[in-house]
């Protein structure tokens, strides 16, 4: 039971510091002209952390977040596998959208309460 309680701890603190992360980079995002179109956004094909909206361009975020700097960029957690789920929810939620939007996936690093990356089109 002790073991337990503490692994849901974990998760929890993970949680929240997901959750912290995304609200800091939506309000970053927002400061830079981007309009909020979704948050923790579920397609059949993954979770999109935000989408957002600027000049026209559909842009679908995925938020990394550190509580400390441990020397790795937040960044370093996107691997091939994950750019795929992210392609794949895109795709899937464009293709339920009335009109054709030009779209790009960016990531996001946030450490120590702040914006510290912010990586455009990462596909290209």
């Amino acid at each position: 039971m002790y073991n337990r309680t503490l692994i849901l701890l974990t998760m929890n603190g993970h949680l929240l510091t997901g959750r912290t992360g995304e609200e800091i980079a939506e309000k970053y995002l927002q400061a830079q002209g981007y309009s909020m179109l979704g948050r923790n956004v579920k397609t059949g094909r993954g979770e999109v952390d935000l989408i957002a909206k600027k000049d026209g361009v559909i842009v679908f975020v995925e938020v990394k977040a550190r509580t400390k700097n441990d020397g790795f960029a937040p960044s370093d957690r996107i691997n091939p596998a994950k750019v795929q789920r992210l392609l794949g929810a895109a795709e899937l939620w464009l293709s339920k959208q009335s009109e054709e939007f030009p779209a790009r996936i960016d990531v996001i690093g946030v450490c120590e309460g702040r914006v510290v990356e912010h990586y455009e089109d990462i596909t290209s």
